[in-house]
């Protein structure tokens, strides 16, 4: 635009003189101003007028419609993401040009002609497009464009037209007077208005080129500088030849030819000095080499243009030079030129100088940077720039400058921010507060120190010092009383930096120190707009820190916040307050349901065409329903299900209504509610209507299960299978029959439980009660004696199960399922008789569960046992000895396990036949069982019972052996009678300590043996051979007599031993029928006491033998109820002195024995086995 003006301005001196007047005359094209053109102007003014009039309209139109669409987000026709961008641009367009580009339009009426408003209007067009393009929005650009476009279209026909009729005048002028003196200035003008014509064309092309979005075409003005280059070789002597060159060089630059511009016809124009146009022209290659870089070159241009101290361009020149010892390095001599620029345009006036004296400033500022800084400079060159300052507060009267150091460290501080060194920002930056603390730009400055730590990533250290600006910077502080017109400036960036600060700890979770500062905030600058943001960010943080009833008064200060102008949290905080109330009626907070009810009802009166209305209706609902105020709960249900149709909480609403059913109390009506509620598909989605027959079948499955409880399972099996007829596929169907299936088991109808669980296993096989199923199916059958069924039900479940456990692994119940399988397999195998099979199955448990059980030994064992019962001695007697082996290295040898297997080991020997094995093992036996603990021995009575008397056994036989043949000498006999004698007292000590051991079976085999003992001997006597001097006798009748009276006194010898058998036999009989134990052993003692004493009131159990085991677990009706205690074994042992036993006294021997079984041996309390445990029975007086 200025180019152009300027233009004018060299053809208006052009043409002066001479050229008007004449050209007037020869083409009758009069651009003076006379009455007819007068008239014409003034119409023409006259459109201009209105034109203006119709723009400002237009402008104001486009002002508002720019305002409202700056907020939609669709556009009429296309969609521009660039639209908000665009407007902002056209916002500031309008603030900088001020008044409508019309208003200068009029103002142009004033010059020569008509065609400079049209060039000046199309060169204003051309500078609005370039703004609009910049915003990169085709939208704006076409409508603003087509606006402008048509409005001129009528005033650029007018000025086509007097172009075209100027021109062709030319043409015929110089064609008809080419010698003549005005030839020159007619080629000139020639050129001048073909420019003008080119200009228009491009501006034309230009916006077809935007319209049509493509690329905008190049400016040709080539047939321009061919007339120029022509005139200059045509025309050496014309006077104003600088003229020419100039506005050749110039047309090329504009072309963007600018290197031929300036080497061409530039660089010799400058070199005129005498030409006016010289400095220019030295200005613009001073500009081409400072552009290309070639600072020395442009430095020689720059120094010519400072020959013209008073040309226009002396002051820009200065600036350049000065940029170039900037740009070369040479900070020192680049602030002394600034200073000079600064000092020669601060006489000037416009928009330049102050720009001009801005940068020249800024220049300095980034020198005395590279020097390190304002303290390191030369005092001189300090003075002079302190100086410079205050001269230019003198002219511009800038509070900028006011404090001249101040305004050094300042900039100072922004450009080592910008270059970023930050730490000497922060340096310069607190030189300023400290030394000028009370200065209105110290805040500033301390707004540099926070920015400068923020990019130094110390954002702990920029927060803190955000804090301590409020303190310094604050309300109340010395400085803004000093200071209060920039205190109010700063007070919101105070405000925001204090709130940044309180959310930065509230998003690094450090919730007390954000607690604080925003409590600090609202102490600070309780009126601020910000006011309102913390208070809701302080119930946010009560509210996350679960201080319910302090949010929930937080929340409500902020809805009731009057101090802002638009709270954005107002709705939110509203919403908080239900929320919060919420939580603090959850907590049973005291107050918390009024809140609530307060809350729900306030946030419906205050937005009630807000989506979470019925939310908070539905909170105050639930709370009168706490209250006990049901019905009122059911009319706010019902208002929500009738007003709210669409709301998420209509389902919700109808499942409270379920809820206040079910708190009275009243499942069927649940189920009733369910079936008739899911009918309404106009308001329930299919969630909900799945969830209204989720929560009806749990109802009725409820319903079932209180029948169970109270124990009427034939209701309660009608209404579990009832739940698949009213509720289709509900995901109990397999829970209702699985109740069923265990109901029947309850019931013991095993054979329902079978049907019931084959139609539950083929309609669920993938239910999670599938391996309960399969478990009770496999009891069902054992019960009912179909144990091949019952094995094949274990079995699959056993292999489901180790399916299972190698893909997702198993529970405990369902490891604890696949153990009992393991072991209800084996006793169903053992049950068979199938005991291999069943040793089998126990050593597989072993191998698989062995290590999780706390004593998995026993299960060798129990294979053992099985395997020996399978006559499988060899397999039990290896699985014994390895249990045996492994127990003794885990527990020791000196244990009940290992006792007893040894005891298991030895009678598989015996069914082997290897006495040799069994004595040495009993023997091992004898010694291990004094090495056991008291509580061992216990256990192992009954086998050191009869380990004992295995070798008891074996003194009685040799007691046996020893009888009288009637041929003995009275020496052999003697000795005879001495060894039986001996033999029957050992035979009673050791019998005797057995029966004092009190095991059921053995101790009453003990004492038929001692009882026995004393018949074998009588009988020994009695029927004993008569002695050879006996039989010597020849006569019949003394040796009859002789016979008679050595039986009589045989008996007599005998008497005694019998009379001891039977109350040996007598004291078992009173012991067997307190006890209450009947087996082999009792039956001998009824049997031999009935045959020594047939008066004896018992019963002869005649060849009764019963299972020696059977002993081991016998529960007899006749065993009165027992006290369990715990007594310590005694044991009985011989008297120490005197000889009890004498051949001469068989009476004392009798008497002792008798002493001894009826004090000690038959003991006031007996054992015996039961669950596996020894238990004691005492016999008092009231057992009888």
């Amino acid at each position: 635009m200025k180019g152009k003006l300027k233009l004018k301005l060299i053809f208006k001196e052009l043409f002066l003189t001479l050229f008007v007047s004449v050209f007037t005359v020869a083409f009758s094209f009069d651009y003076s101003f006379s009455e007819k053109k007068g008239n014409q102007q003034k119409k023409e003014r006259k459109v201009i007028e209105e034109q203006k009039e119709k723009g400002l309209q237009k402008k104001e139109e486009m002002r508002r419609d720019t305002e409202i669409k700056r907020d939609e987000k669709v556009l009429d026709g296309r969609v521009d993401s660039f639209y908000k961008l665009s407007s902002t641009y056209i916002s500031l367009w309008l603030s900088d040009y001020g008044v409508d580009f019309l208003d200068y339009l009029i103002k142009k009426t004033t010059v020569s002609n008509v065609s400079d408003i049209f060039i000046s209007r199309f060169e204003r067009i051309r500078e609005i497009m370039k703004e609009l393009i910049d915003t990169r929005s085709q939208i704006e650009i076409a409508k603003i464009t087509k606006f402008f476009s048509d409005k001129m279209k009528p005033f650029a026909e007018v000025e086509d037209l007097r172009r075209e009729e100027l021109m062709s005048s030319l043409q015929k002028f110089v064609g008809n007077f080419v010698d003549s003196n005005l030839a020159p200035y007619a080629i000139l003008r020639y050129a001048e208005i073909l420019y003008e014509k080119l200009s228009y064309e491009y501006i034309q092309a230009y916006e077809k080129a935007v319209l049509e979005g493509e690329p905008p075409p190049k400016k040709d003005y080539s047939q321009v500088v061919k007339i120029y280059e022509d005139f200059l070789k045509k025309y050496k002597d014309f006077p104003r030849r600088d003229i020419v060159i100039y506005l050749a060089g110039y047309i090329l630059d504009e072309m963007g030819q600018q290197e031929e511009a300036v080497q061409k016809y530039f660089e010799p124009l400058a070199k005129m000095r005498i030409s006016q146009f010289a400095p220019e022209a030295a200005m613009r290659v001073g500009e081409f080499y400072f552009n290309l870089g070639e600072l020395d070159k442009a430095e020689q241009f720059y120094i010519i243009v400072l020959d013209f101290p008073e040309n226009p361009f002396y002051t820009k020149a200065l600036y350049k030079l000065a940029w170039t010892y900037f740009r070369k390095g040479d900070y020192s001599s680049a602030i002394d030129y600034f200073v000079e620029t600064v000092d020669a345009s601060l006489g000037k006036e416009g928009n330049e100088r102050t720009e001009l004296i801005k940068e020249s400033i800024d220049y300095i500022i980034s020198s005395i940077v590279e020097l390190g800084g304002f303290d390191k400079l030369e005092r001189s060159r300090k003075e002079a720039i302190l100086s410079l300052l205050k001269k230019i507060y003198e002219v511009v009267k800038s509070d900028e400058y006011k404090e001249p150091e101040v305004f050094i460290l300042e900039a100072q501080g922004r450009v080592f921010f910008d270059q970023g060194k930050y730490q000497e920002a922060i340096q310069s930056f607190n030189q300023i507060i400290e030394r000028y603390y009370l200065s209105p730009r110290s805040i500033d400055a301390a707004f540099g120190v926070f920015e400068s730590l923020k990019k130094l990533g110390d954002i702990s250290s920029a927060v803190e010092w955000q804090i301590k600006m409020a303190g310094r910077w604050g309300p109340g502080s010395e400085w803004a009383q000093r200071n209060p017109e920039k205190f109010k400036t700063n007070k919101s960036k105070l405000e925001a930096g204090l709130l940044e600060s309180a959310k930065y700890y509230h998003e690094k979770g450090m919730i007390d120190r954000a607690e604080s500062n925003y409590l600090l905030f609202l102490k600070l600058f309780p009126e601020s707009e910000f006011s309102a943001d913390i208070q809701f960010l302080l119930a946010e943080i009560y509210y996350q820190s679960g201080r319910y009833v302090p949010a929930y008064n937080m929340y409500k200060a902020n809805v009731e916040n009057v101090s802002v102008k638009q709270n954005k949290y107002l709705i939110d905080a509203a919403w908080g307050m239900v929320l919060a109330a919420d939580k603090s009626f959850e907590a049973k907070i005291t107050g918390a349901g009024e809140m609530l009810k307060n809350a729900s009802f306030l946030f419906e009166r205050l937005f009630p065409l807000d989506g979470r209305v019925p939310i908070a209706l539905y909170k105050a609902a639930k709370v009168l329903s706490s209250e006990g105020k049901k019905d009122d709960a059911l009319f706010i249900l019902s208002k929500i299900i009738e007003r709210y149709p669409g709301s998420e909480v209509v389902a919700d609403s109808i499942l409270e209504i379920f809820k206040i059913y079910v708190e009275k109390g009243d499942l069927r009506k649940v189920v009733d509610f369910a079936v008739q509620a899911r009918k309404r598909t106009d308001i329930l989605s299919k969630e909900d209507i799945d969830y209204l027959n989720d929560s009806g079948g749990k109802a009725l499955f409820s319903i079932a299960l209180e029948y169970e409880k109270a124990g009427d399972y034939q209701s309660a099996i009608s209404n579990y299978l009832s739940l698949e007829n009213i509720f289709p596929g509900h995901n109990l169907i397999d829970d209702a029959y699985y109740r069923v299936i265990m109901l029947f088991n309850e019931m013991r109808k095993f054979n329902d439980v079978i049907s019931y669980s084959d139609i539950f296993l083929k309609r669920f096989p993938d239910s999670v009660f599938r391996y309960d199923i399969l478990y009770v199916r496999a009891v069902a059958f054992s019960t009912l004696f179909f144990f091949n069924q019952a094995l094949d039900t274990y079995i699959q479940l056993s292999k489901e199960l180790r399916e299972k456990e190698k893909t997702s692994g198993l529970s405990d119940i369902e490891k604890d399922m696949l153990k009992k399988s393991y072991l209800a397999v084996r006793s169903i195998y053992v049950g068979l008789g199938d005991f291999v099979k069943a040793a089998e199955w126990s050593m597989r448990y072993y191998d698989e569960f062995g290590r999780e059980e706390s004593d998995p030994m026993r299960f060798i064992k129990d294979a053992a046992e099985f395997y020996a019962k399978a006559e499988k001695v060899d397999e039990a007697i290896s699985l014994l000895s390895r249990f045996i082996s492994e127990t003794s290295k885990r527990k020791g040898e000196n244990n009940y396990d290992v006792f007893v297997a040894k005891y298991g080991l030895a009678k598989s020997y015996e069914k082997k036949g290897e006495r040799e094995k069994i004595e040495k093992i009993f023997q091992e036996l004898m010694k291990l069982w004094d090495k056991l603990s008291p509580e061992d021995k216990s256990k192992t009575i009954s086998i050191y019972s009869e380990v004992k008397f295995y070798f008891a056994r074996k003194t009685f036989e040799e007691f046996r052996k020893i009888r009288i043949t009637g041929d003995e000498k009275k020496k052999q006999l003697a000795e005879k009678l001495k060894k039986k004698t001996e033999l029957l007292k050992k035979i009673q000590e050791e019998m005797g300590a057995i029966a004092k051991l009190g095991d059921p079976t053995w101790s009453f085999a003990a004492i038929f043996y001692m009882g026995y003992a004393y018949q074998d001997y009588a009988d020994m006597l009695v029927n004993s051979p008569l002695p050879h001097e006996i039989r010597a006798i020849k006569n019949p009748e003394e040796r009859e007599l002789a016979e008679a009276v050595y039986r009589e006194e045989l008996e007599k010898q005998a008497f005694p031993l019998e009379d001891s058998a039977i109350k040996i036999f007598s004291g078992a009989v009173e012991r067997i029928k307190q006890v209450g134990v009947r087996n082999e052993w009792t039956a001998l003692i009824f049997k031999h006491l009935k045959m020594l004493d047939p008066l004896s009131p018992v019963e002869i159990e005649d060849d009764r033998v019963l299972d020696v085991a059977l002993s081991y677990s016998v529960k007899s009706l006749s065993i009165p109820k027992v006290q369990e205690e715990r007594k310590k074994v005694q044991f009985i042992f011989a008297a120490s002195s005197g000889n009890l036993y004498e051949l001469t006294d068989p009476q004392k021997l009798k008497n002792f024995i008798f002493s001894q079984l009826v004090s000690d041996y038959l003991l006031p309390s007996f054992a015996y086995y039961e669950d596996g445990k020894i238990k004691y029975v005492s016999i008092g007086e009231s057992s009888k």
